[in-house]
């Protein structure tokens, strides 16, 4: 009973912490920033937020629902696809995301998107930046406990 166990857990570990291939998390980065502005776009015609005061509701259409925002969101979605210290810009995406994650028509899965966002956050994107170029010998973009959360 107990070598099950123990290969069980040896499957779980090497799993988890196995070494995430550089190559992968540029594809996985490139896609999931051109996905980012798709699922949080959403028309300007959109109620704010249901049952807000009056004043949170024309602060967020504002500053939020705005076309400075939206273009804020498109440079930290490219700046994330062309991998520019990707730990910082998820970050930041993340700030900037999160008000629109409280829209009163908004999707079900924008939550879920802000936690893979938080997660990405701990994939290296320094070890290749366009995905269609080799990886140096070695190269890890870390471990997979990242991309292995975005998963479940």
């Amino acid at each position: 009973m107990r070598a099950r166990l123990r290969a069980f857990c040896y499957r779980v570990e090497a799993w988890t912490f196995a070494p995430l291939d550089p190559r992968s998390a540029a594809w996985l980065r490139l896609a999931f920033a051109a996905a980012l502005p798709f699922f949080f776009w959403t028309p300007p015609t959109t109620p704010a937020l249901a049952g807000a005061s009056p004043f949170m509701a024309s602060l967020y259409e504002a500053v939020v629902a705005s076309d400075a925002h939206r273009g804020l969101v498109a440079i930290l979605c490219l700046a994330l696809a062309l991998g520019l210290r990707a730990r910082l810009v998820c970050v930041s995406l993340l700030a900037v995301l999160v008000p629109l994650s409280f829209s009163a028509l908004g999707h079900v899965s924008r939550p879920i998107l802000l936690f893979s966002l938080l997660a990405f956050a701990f994939v290296r994107s320094d070890a290749v930046r366009w995905p269609w170029r080799t990886a140096p010998a070695g190269a890890a973009a870390g471990p997979a406990w990242p991309v292995r959360l975005m998963q479940l």
